[in-house]
């Protein structure tokens, strides 16, 4: 998950819920070469218990982050049997009237970044979402 500003009108529309920008993670294969690339920002390392879980936000098939929107529902209202259970909601269009459609789902937290690899990814997830639409083009093309 990767916060934002709270400031802007659908925030505020919206409160108490929240939007929040989430990055797909893929499982590592290689974890050595996970270790070896750390530098590259596009790794995140946790425990899955005691045994070191190894992730990416790219794929070899899909070298750009796959980021997604979904509505976190009123967390300060809404409990769950677990503490680490969010729940929100998925934000899809029916498929019949191409109407908006909410299906609520539950995240698991399976564990918190630190601070620098937060910044990190919401550094690459901004990157990703501002380049979106800009094409260059060869000016003697035009």
């Amino acid at each position: 998950m990767v916060p934002a500003q709270g400031n802007d009108p659908h925030h505020i529309r919206l409160t108490p819920h929240k939007i929040i920008k989430v990055l797909e993670l893929f499982k590592v294969s290689k974890p050595r070469d996970a270790l070896r690339n750390a530098s590259h920002s596009n790794y995140i390392y946790i425990l899955d218990g005691n045994k070191p879980l190894y992730l990416s936000i790219v794929t070899s098939s899909r070298p750009l982050p796959s980021i997604d929107y979904l509505l976190l529902k009123d967390q300060k209202n809404t409990f769950t049997n677990q503490p680490n259970i969010i729940n929100g909601y998925l934000i899809n269009k029916d498929s019949t009237t191409d109407n908006p459609n909410l299906e609520e789902i539950e995240l698991k937290v399976k564990s918190q970044l630190r601070t620098g690899y937060a910044e990190r990814f919401q550094s690459v997830a901004a990157q990703y979402t501002a380049r979106i639409g800009v094409d260059y083009f060869n000016e003697k093309t035009l």
